[in-house]
């Protein structure tokens, strides 16, 4: 059996070139994840389901943004703003934030202010008995 002491102290065997080496390596990223923000397609309407479903909410109403992570949709977010959806069981807060802030900047961009433009009522006027408008 060889102990320590038996063995050759070189420079490459020695203690403090035994941690330098070890601090000389970068540790690996815990996770090489690419993130994709993008807008929702009705094709993600049962994954948008199946999300809410595991978040225990309601899905959110108008548009989404959706956060790929993994292959799959993780998280959701309203683009006009509320509470978005999130895989509870996935470590998704790098890509909530991501979400928000995408959805800021196509509020500032003005996305959806077509569909939210201000309704002006017009006055109706009341028929008259006879059937004509006064």
């Amino acid at each position: 059996m060889f102990h320590g002491f038996l063995l050759p102290r070189g420079p490459r065997n020695s203690p403090e070139a035994r941690a330098g080496r070890k601090a000389d390596v970068a540790p690996v990223a815990e996770s090489l994840t690419r993130y994709i923000v993008r807008l929702a397609e009705p094709a993600d309407d049962s994954a948008l389901r199946r999300l809410a479903d595991l978040d225990s909410s309601r899905l959110p109403v108008g548009p989404l943004l959706v956060g790929e992570m993994g292959g799959g949709i993780q998280a959701a977010l309203p683009v006009m703003g509320g509470r978005g959806i999130a895989n509870p069981f996935v470590r998704t807060a790098e890509l909530t934030t991501l979400l928000e802030l995408r959805a800021e900047q196509l509020r500032e961009q003005g996305f959806g202010e077509s569909e939210q433009a201000r309704v002006i009522p017009l006055p109706r006027r009341q028929p008259t008995l006879a059937g004509r408008v006064a």
